[in-house]
């Protein structure tokens, strides 16, 4: 899927091996810019890039994972962002489908490529029959609120938890019956 964002060309396509390294790094990118000011400094950098390099690797070695993993690739064939969906983990998301994994490195974000993403999950969630999809966001973290808002996510759930000793506050939010894949907001994320 080649996709046309409002300041570069990007395309959606299902993680292959090979991509281990460059989803690994945005991961380790992403996640520090999107929870800096959001969760203290000590847990902004969680990972060392070969540890999750080699997660990474074992989860493209399997054709199910594989098949439910996609990024975004800008046009220099850089990985710029990825997202995961597949069934709903566990019981407080009372949906069947869910985006377990949504990053962007912030040079992409605002441009079509997390909207790209978000069609692409909800696209292949309702072709294996999931009939809804949901989504867990921290509360904190506006910008991903106002982005699954504006996609027309409802919010349904929360819940409490901790990350490494952190207390955190996340939010549920859902598209029934196959709402996400038929979005207007996903609109501007059509397939050239």
């Amino acid at each position: 899927m080649r996709l046309n964002g409002p300041m570069s060309d990007y395309t959606i396509r299902t993680a292959r091996p090979g991509d281990e390294r460059g989803i690994a790094a945005t991961q380790i990118v992403a996640w520090a810019q999107t929870y800096d000011g959001i969760l203290p400094d000590r847990l902004l950098k969680p990972w060392e890039e070969d540890a999750l390099t080699a997660i990474w690797h074992r989860r493209l070695a399997e054709p199910k994972s594989r098949a439910l993993t996609y990024v975004t690739e800008t046009g220099d064939r850089q990985i710029a962002g990825f997202g995961i969906c597949g069934q709903t983990r566990g019981r407080a998301l009372p949906t069947t489908g869910e985006i377990s994994l949504l990053y962007l490195r912030r040079s992409v974000q605002r441009k079509g490529a997390g909207r790209g993403l978000m069609r692409a999950m909800a696209t292949v969630l309702q072709t294996r029959g999931y009939r809804s999809t949901g989504v867990w966001v921290l509360a904190e973290n506006d910008k991903a609120v106002r982005f699954y808002e504006a996609l027309g996510g409802i919010m349904i759930a929360s819940r409490t938890g901790q990350f490494g000793g952190h207390a955190t506050r996340e939010l549920g939010f859902a598209w029934p019956s196959g709402l996400l894949s038929r979005s207007g907001a996903l609109k501007g994320a059509a397939a050239r």
